[in-house]
C-alpha cells in the first residue's frame, strides 16, 4: 500500500516539476523530460 502511495506522490511531483518548468522539459537532456515523455507513451 505505501508503495502504491509513493508511486503516486511521485507522479503528482513530476507533473508539478512539469507545470512549473515547461522550458526545462523542453530540453532532451532534461531526465524529468524523458520520463514524462516515457509516461505520454504508455
Amino acid at each position: 500500500m505505501a508503495s502504491g502511495v509513493l508511486t503516486i506522490a511521485g507522479v503528482w511531483a513530476l507533473q508539478d516539476i512539469a507545470v512549473s518548468t515547461p522550458d526545462a522539459l523542453k530540453d532532451p537532456k532534461n531526465p524529468f523530460a524523458a520520463s514524462k515523455a516515457k509516461q505520454a507513451a504508455h
